[in-house]
């Protein structure tokens, strides 16, 4: 997986997370995420660590290598990882708290995600974005 930004339209600091030249959304990345847990789980391994993984990075907004030793991790895991903690640290940049929710509310969302363990049009509808395609 290449990640690549370009430039965003909402502000300086705003930026595109482009995953292989295509632009990601939200929704995107959260049936990657979910259908690697479905992976992990089906290969013997705790998709727990995954998610944990995924909010520990967001917590300090970046992939760092003690994170990854804390929990077993494959590249394509630490990628994803890396491409949420862009999409968070965007967010924070353009709905900057405490008037807003920043990186808050795609963290909300992908553990509702999660806990749902899909995607729906009902939790797309809750955090205001586009229904998938």
């Amino acid at each position: 997986m290449e990640i690549s930004f370009e430039n965003g339209t909402r502000g300086p600091g705003d930026k595109i997370i482009l995953v292989d030249g295509k632009k990601i959304f939200f929704w995107e990345l959260a049936d990657m995420l979910i259908e690697h847990c479905n992976f992990r789980e089906y290969n013997g391994l705790d998709p727990i660590d995954f998610i944990n993984l995924i909010n520990e990075s967001l917590t300090k907004q970046k992939v760092t290598r003690e994170i990854l030793d804390k929990y077993y991790h494959t590249v394509s895991e630490e990628d994803l990882a890396r491409i949420a903690v862009e999409l968070y640290k965007n967010e924070e940049v353009i709905f900057p708290r405490p008037k807003l929710r920043g990186g808050e509310l795609f963290r909300d969302f992908l553990n509702d995600c999660f806990q749902e363990g899909e995607v729906t049009d009902e939790i797309l509808e809750y955090y205001g974005l586009r229904q998938k395609f």
